[in-house]
């Protein structure tokens, strides 16, 4: 979509599904709809949010979010139940309201998931550079990043605090990553946390509507979306 809106490609998508969207499909079942990947997305409450900007420059800004309240997820620890709610200060009450002889602790975290936003800026744009500029500048651009990013989850963690309750329901977002906390980057896990931390959203529709307002961008400039197109070769010239 972006390459037909801003660089004008004629751009051809090949779905072998009988349905666009791949990770965005959905399915019907006893009447409830499902999704088969997105489950819900943070940082689409403002307009000044990149993921925000990037969604809508993809869509035309023809797609609605829907907060998913103040609470967006909840934490089952045996019978304790702990609400993950919207807004930096709001969850660190709860957690508190939970844990209230840990307030270092919950404060630390809090510190060391919203530096990664502004130090991961740096790792990023080494990925546009040329390999020998990279490599000479790493250790300076990427510094603060690489700091948060060479340690685990459970590294970090357990160098916050030694209450293992409160360090499993800070690492619950584990299962968003596909990672351990032993063996997940601190930094990998302080981005997910951070993109959450305003709280949730889902796409009103469904998460089909995030394809669907895609194929007019890509047809616009005349690209074509075809469904049920197996792929057997790729041919490069």
């Amino acid at each position: 979509a972006l390459m037909s809106k801003y660089a004008q490609k004629r751009v051809l998508v090949l779905e072998q599904h009988d349905v666009v969207g791949g990770c965005l499909h959905s399915f019907t079942d006893k009447g409830f709809e499902f999704d088969t990947g997105l489950h819900y997305v943070g940082q689409m409450g403002s307009d000044l949010s990149s993921s925000k900007v990037l969604l809508d420059c993809i869509t035309d800004r023809r797609l609605t979010w829907a907060s998913m309240g103040s609470v967006y997820d909840e934490v089952v620890l045996g019978e304790k139940r702990y609400e993950m709610r919207a807004g930096a200060a709001e969850w660190r009450a709860e957690m508190l309201r939970h844990f209230p002889d840990e307030a270092a602790a919950i404060d630390r975290y809090l510190q060391l998931v919203q530096e990664v936003r502004p130090a991961k800026n740096g790792y990023f744009l080494l990925k546009v550079l040329p390999v020998w500029v990279a490599r000479l500048l790493e250790r300076w651009m990427a510094r603060e990043f690489f700091a948060l990013s060479d340690r685990t989850v459970a590294e970090v963690l357990r160098g916050l605090t030694s209450n293992h309750e409160l360090i499993g329901v800070l690492s619950y977002l584990y299962g968003d990553y596909g990672t351990g906390p032993e063996e997940a980057s601190f930094a990998v896990h302080a981005m997910v946390s951070n993109h959450y931390l305003d709280g949730a959203f889902y796409p009103v529709g469904g998460s089909l509507e995030i394809a669907r307002h895609m194929l007019p961008v890509i047809e616009r400039s005349g690209g074509c979306v075809m469904v049920g197109a197996r792929v057997e070769e790729v041919l490069v010239e």
